[in-house]
């Protein structure tokens, strides 16, 4: 496992070099627009680089380890590769919304049908994991929009899994998660500071369906649902948040904009790695509360630790206004 994800980490480093000019020499850029955080045009397309180096991570730990299941690598892998594809698509030639969720529809049901077939999941599982990616890759999407956010929060999340993996004995997932770790962390030099390349939906896409895809194995070897939540909670809370702020002010809520909790802490003159470490703090924090409940502690306790995850929720919902952030849809007194 610590061999894929060294591994991963190098490849993605050497990756991201090349990908680099290589996206320029093509003109595969983003360029700024009213809700851009950035001013010059950027590389975008860099999740290719994660996805390769995930693979060469998975080659590595299985070359030089054992007790593999190679289908169960294969599905995970192969979940990754579908929607990074779909967003490499999109990174191309700019899909319309309404189909790139009609493919993710296609793609979800496809996943878990595959994943029924391997695994026996129940009807109700595989309508659950279906719908559970297609929430996923979108939120992680919606996320992708500070420089190294993403990024770093896939290296929390991919080695809390791979930690959860190893106490479920599941070698195959622990693999998994730690050589996607690797490969974010390969890649996040490139990006958290002056960024000379983005994920793009490749990249968003292929991370939101490799964690979930993981989670879904987990829950199904039996590890209790709140750890697997944990990382995506702040995902879910800072779109969900948002979403009804913009509905109760009567705005077109599926319209681009930049009103999430984290871009607002960037318009109120946050750096990019703060915020982004930020994100990742708050979800590394609510990891560590679900232990009690992972490690079946007395009710008592358990009770504690969930008061303790709603308040680090309250304040990260609380943090636009201890920034003194503008919401951008009030007009300032006269």
């Amino acid at each position: 496992m610590l061999a894929g994800g060294a591994g991963a980490a190098l490849a993605g480093a050497g990756l991201t070099w090349v990908l680099i000019r290589v996206l320029h020499h093509f003109g595969v850029v983003d360029a700024p627009v009213a809700r851009s955080l950035h001013h010059q045009p950027v590389a975008r397309g860099g999740g290719l680089a994660v996805l390769v180096a995930l693979g060469i991570g998975m080659l590595v730990g299985a070359t030089l380890g054992s007790g593999y299941h190679a289908m169960g690598a294969a599905w995970l892998l192969a979940s990754t590769v579908l929607y990074g594809a779909l967003g490499f698509n999109d990174d191309l030639t700019s899909l319309s919304a309404r189909f790139r969720f009609a493919i993710q529809v296609v793609l979800g049901f496809l996943v878990a049908l595959v994943g029924t077939i391997l695994t026996g999941w129940s009807p109700v599982w595989a309508l659950f994991a279906a719908g559970a990616l297609l929430v996923a890759v979108n939120v992680t999407n919606f996320m992708d929009g500070a420089n190294g956010l993403v990024s770093t929060h896939t290296v929390v999340t991919g080695l809390w899994f791979a930690i959860l993996a190893l106490s479920a004995d599941s070698p195959t997932t622990a693999l998994f998660s730690a050589s996607l770790a690797g490969a974010a962390l390969g890649f996040l030099p490139f990006n958290a500071v002056a960024p000379k390349i983005f994920l793009g939906d490749v990249g968003s896409y292929a991370i939101g369906a490799a964690l979930t895809a993981a989670a879904l194995v987990l829950a199904g070897n039996g590890v209790p649902l709140a750890p697997l939540l944990a990382p995506f909670l702040v995902y879910l809370l800072d779109t969900a948040y948002t979403l009804q702020l913009r509905i109760r002010a009567g705005e077109r809520w599926y319209e681009p904009h930049k009103l999430h909790i984290y871009q607002r802490l960037i318009t109120a003159g946050w750096s990019h790695p703060r915020v982004a470490g930020t994100v990742s703090t708050v979800a590394a924090a609510m990891c560590v509360l679900t232990l009690p409940m992972l490690l079946g502690a007395p009710v008592a306790l358990q009770v504690v630790t969930a008061v303790l995850i709603l308040a680090v929720a309250g304040a990260y919902l609380r943090l636009p206004v201890w920034a003194a952030a503008p919401v951008p849809w009030r007009k300032a007194a006269p």
